[in-house]
Order: structure tokens, then C-alpha cells, then sequence
């Protein structure tokens, strides 16, 4: 009797109901609701970053001060659902190479990077009220377009310019495309706070972030560069705006 009551039990009382495909759906696409907390968030990062074109690979750290080249970031995140976001990220982003031994001589270059970016983010739990209490790790993944504009000083010696004089750039548009992809992680501090670990790879349309390109190449390998951040999330505070929240939360 006992074994028979027990599952009884577990069903119409502590058991909880398994979602339906339909409700999984409609939560991802459902608005973001919440009575005091705004669905803009201020974002701001530091981290390193690596390069990869034509001088090196980015592999090659020791060619590329192990990746201690500083970029900064900031920008605003807009919850639009309870899995969605779009945000716009501003950063500048130094990089630093020199060319592998045999390649290109003692050529390296220091680039400044300044960019902007809007992108979509996708994340792996929900925010509604109860499940953002209750996971304090939040994964997601992004990808967007953006603006780069950049400015680079090339360093060699007169053989090793006149060598390469062909494929050093001289002229060239300092404004490129980027198209970031990349995958992070936020762990909640507070209600409204989190920090977070986020590595994005910036593919780009221009082969000149290291100053150098093959002339004569028809189809030239664009550079591209890999970050690694550490960014903090503030969400903002609003009035409680009850309507409005129960508006949002049917």
C-alpha cells in the first residue's frame, strides 16, 4: 500500500510537470519580463588577443608577446526574449607580431584597432524570474558585423624594406569589415551583476592589419584576430511598472 501511494504523491504534489516542445518554444520566443529589473544592461571587458595572417599564425605565441596585447571593450546588451540579446560592443584592441625566422625577415608591426560591433546573443538558460535565481552560470553563444578601423606601424630593417618593398602597403583603406563569432560564460554576483569569460574570434575583409600584402596575390588571405575577456554585465534598475510586467510575462 505504501509502495503504491508514494508515486501518487510524488505526481500531484513535489514532481514537477515536464514541458511540453511547445511551452520550450514559446519560452525562447516569449518577452523578457521582470517587475524592477530593465532589459538594458551596461557591459564593459579587458582581456588579450591573438593574430592570425600572413607573418605569423596564431599559434605562434613567442612571435606575438604570448598575447599580452591589451584590448578593452564597452557597450550595451538589450534582453529582448528570455534566451535573446542584441548588443553593441565598442573596442580598441592592440596587436603586436614579428615574422616567423625564414619568412619575411626581421619585419613586425604594432597595430591599434578600433572597432564596432553590433551582435546577437543566444543563451543556453532561461531569464525568467525563477530560473535566473536559481543558475548562477548563464552560457551563450554570439555573432554579428561590425566596423573596424585601424592604424599600423611596420618595423624593418632598409634590406629587409627593400626586400619586401613590393608587399609592404603603403596606401590602403584603414576601414574594414569584421564578422565576430564567439562562445562565453557569465556567473551571477548579485541580482542585477555578473562576470563573465568570453572568447570571440574577429574574421575581417582587409589583409593589412599587419601592414603587409601580397600585390600580386588575386585572392589575398584577409587577417583575422582571436580575443579573450573577462567583461562584467550591470543590468539596470527601473521603476516597478506592474501593467507593463504583466503585460510582457502573458
Amino acid at each position: 500500500m505504501v509502495y503504491c501511494l508514494l508515486p501518487a504523491y510524488s505526481q500531484t504534489g513535489s514532481r514537477t510537470k515536464a514541458k511540453t516542445p511547445n511551452e520550450h518554444s514559446n519560452s525562447f520566443l516569449k518577452p523578457y519580463a521582470h517587475p524592477y529589473q530593465n532589459r538594458l544592461s551596461l557591459v564593459a571587458g579587458i582581456g588579450l588577443a591573438g593574430y592570425a595572417g600572413d607573418i605569423c599564425r596564431l599559434k605562434d605565441s613567442d612571435l606575438q608577446h604570448h598575447y599580452l596585447n591589451i584590448g578593452l571593450s564597452a557597450g550595451l546588451s538589450y534582453r529582448f526574449t528570455n534566451y535573446i540579446s542584441v548588443r553593441w560592443d565598442n573596442s580598441y584592441q592592440s596587436l603586436q607580431a614579428r615574422a616567423r625566422p625564414g619568412t619575411w625577415g626581421d619585419l613586425a608591426f604594432h597595430s591599434h584597432l578600433f572597432g564596432s560591433a553590433i551582435s546577437l546573443q543566444i543563451n543556453t538558460t532561461s531569464k525568467t524570474i525563477g530560473e535566473q535565481y536559481n543558475r548562477s552560470l548563464d552560457a551563450y553563444f554570439l555573432a554579428g558585423f561590425g566596423v573596424l578601423y585601424y592604424r599600423t606601424k611596420v618595423n624593418a630593417d632598409a634590406s629587409t624594406q627593400e626586400w619586401l618593398k613590393p608587399m609592404l602597403a603603403a596606401t590602403g583603406s584603414p576601414v574594414a569589415f569584421t564578422f565576430p563569432i564567439g562562445i562565453g560564460a557569465n556567473w551571477r554576483l548579485t541580482d542585477q551583476a555578473s562576470l563573465g569569460l568570453e572568447a570571440v574570434y574577429h574574421f575581417t575583409t582587409t589583409d593589412l592589419l599587419d601592414g603587409t600584402s601580397l600585390t600580386n596575390d588575386p585572392k589575398p588571405h584577409a587577417d583575422h584576430y582571436l580575443t579573450l575577456q573577462i567583461r562584467f554585465t550591470q543590468q539596470l534598475f527601473q521603476l516597478f511598472h506592474y501593467k507593463e510586467y504583466l503585460q510582457r510575462k502573458k
